[in-house]
């Protein structure tokens, strides 16, 4: 999925519990070939539908940027 979005690197941040049930949130991004953060803009989140085990939804932008200040 990651790579379909032109990413290559993927990481857990947490999980937020909903009425009906609970999402995993992934941050995708790019790294360069050390490791290292290559910029792309605002975060690409991918929330995972823990149960349906699939992906729920996408989030880019100014919203992606709201469900990451759940975590701070």
């Amino acid at each position: 999925m990651a790579a379909n979005e032109g990413c290559n690197h993927v990481e857990y941040i947490g999980t937020i519990e909903g009425v009906t049930h609970n999402r995993d949130i992934f941050s995708i991004s790019e790294v360069d070939k050390n490791g290292l953060s290559i910029p792309t803009g605002l975060p690409v989140l991918i929330l995972w539908d823990e149960e349906n085990a699939n992906i729920d939804e996408i989030v880019t932008g100014a919203h992606s940027l709201k469900i990451l200040s759940l975590f701070e």
